[in-house]
C-alpha cells in the first residue's frame, strides 16, 4: 500500500509539469485567427482537466455573449446561475481573461453530468494560467491586426492620392474612401452623402440597403451648418442622419432597419461650404472606437480634397473652351 502511495505522489507533479509545458506551447504558438486561438486553448483545457465542456464568455451591454465554446452539453444555454451552480458541485473550474490589464471575459470548463469533483490547488493554479496566457495571445493578436490596418490605411491613402492626380471620378474616389474606413471598422458599415449644386443629393452606400439611401436622399443641404476649422468640426458636436433628416419623418426608421449608433464628419470647402456628410453606422449594440473618428475625420478631408479638384478641373476645361472676354467658343 505505502509503494502505491509513494508512486501516486510521484506522477502527480511529474504531470502537473507536462500540463505546464503543454499550457507554455500553447502561449508561445503562432495563431492564424482568434477562433483558432480559442479553440486550441478550450480543447487543451477539457484534456488537461478532464471535463467535458469549455466555454470563453464575456459581459456585454445586453447580458452574455458567447465568443468561442467546445463540446456544449444538447440545448446549453448561457447562464450565469447555471454556471453557479455547476461551481457548489464541485464540476466548475474558472478563471478571469485580461487583455492588458482590463477584463476581456471568463474562461471556464465544466460538467453537469457525472460525481462531484472537488479540483487541486494545482488545476486551479493551472486554470489561472490559462487564463493569463490567453489574455497575452488576445493582446498580441489584437496589436499585429492594428498594425496590419496601419499599414493598409497608409496604403489606401496612397491610392486615394494616385486617384486625385489622375482625376478619376467622384463616385470611385468615394467608393475607395468607403471601402478604407469599412476595413479599418469591420463592425459598421459606411455612407457618403453629397449635396449637388443643382439641389439633387448622391448617396454612396453600397453596403447599406435601399431603405438607408432613400431615406438618406430626404436631406435638406440647408440644415447643415459649418464652421470653418482645420479639423473640419461642425456647428453640430455631431451631426448624423437622424439629426437632419426632415421632421416628419419617422425617427425611429434607423433603428427599425438595424441601425444603432452613429459617428459622422462634414465635408465642406476650404470656403466653408457645405458638400455632404461622411458616415459610419454601427449595428446595435456596438459603440464607436476612437480610432474610427480619426479614419473618418481623414476620409472627410480627402473627399472635400476630391470634390474641390474636379470643380477646379471642370472650371479650367471651360475656360480653355470659352474665351473669357466675350464667353463665346475658341
Amino acid at each position: 500500500g505505502g509503494t502505491k502511495a509513494k508512486s501516486a505522489e510521484a506522477e502527480a507533479p511529474a504531470g502537473f509539469t507536462a500540463h505546464l509545458r503543454h499550457i507554455h506551447r500553447l502561449n508561445v504558438r503562432t495563431y492564424g485567427s482568434l477562433p483558432e486561438v480559442f479553440e486550441e486553448f478550450l480543447k487543451s483545457g477539457c484534456e488537461i482537466f478532464r471535463l467535458p465542456s469549455g466555454l470563453i464568455h464575456r459581459t456585454s451591454a445586453d447580458g452574455k455573449d458567447t465568443v468561442a465554446s467546445w463540446n456544449l452539453p444538447p440545448g446549453f444555454t448561457l447562464d450565469v446561475s447555471a454556471l453557479v451552480n455547476a461551481a457548489d458541485i464541485g464540476c466548475y473550474l474558472g478563471a478571469p481573461i485580461l487583455v492588458d490589464g482590463a477584463l476581456y471575459g471568463r474562461l471556464s470548463f465544466f460538467s453537469y453530468s457525472g460525481p462531484p469533483r472537488r479540483f487541486s490547488s494545482e488545476e486551479r493554479e493551472m486554470v489561472e494560467l490559462m487564463g493569463r496566457g490567453l489574455g497575452r495571445v488576445i493582446l498580441e493578436h489584437q496589436i499585429r491586426a492594428q498594425s496590419g490596418l496601419s499599414a493598409r490605411l497608409e496604403k489606401d491613402r496612397t491610392n486615394v492620392l494616385d486617384m486625385l492626380v489622375a482625376n478619376r471620378p467622384i463616385r470611385e474616389i468615394m467608393l475607395h474612401l468607403l471601402k478604407m474606413i469599412e476595413r479599418q471598422s469591420p463592425d459598421a458599415r459606411g455612407a457618403v452623402i453629397l449635396f449637388d449644386p443643382g439641389g439633387s443629393t448622391h448617396v454612396f452606400a453600397p453596403n447599406l440597403d435601399a431603405s438607408y439611401r432613400r431615406l438618406a436622399a430626404k436631406i435638406d443641404p440647408s440644415s447643415l451648418a459649418f464652421r470653418h476649422s482645420p479639423l473640419f468640426t461642425s456647428v453640430r458636436s455631431e451631426p448624423d442622419l437622424a439629426s437632419v433628416l426632415p421632421k416628419e419623418i419617422h425617427p425611429g426608421l434607423l433603428e427599425e432597419i438595424g441601425l444603432g449608433a452613429a459617428i459622422s464628419a462634414p465635408i465642406v470647402s476650404e470656403s466653408n461650404r457645405p458638400f455632404g456628410l461622411i458616415l459610419l453606422h454601427y449595428s446595435k449594440g456596438t459603440q464607436p472606437r476612437a480610432e474610427d473618428r480619426s479614419v473618418l475625420t481623414m476620409a472627410s478631408r480627402a473627399a472635400a480634397l476630391a470634390i474641390e479638384q474636379q470643380k477646379l478641373a471642370k472650371q479650367l476645361a471651360l475656360q480653355l473652351q470659352n474665351d473669357p472676354m466675350t464667353g463665346l467658343l475658341n
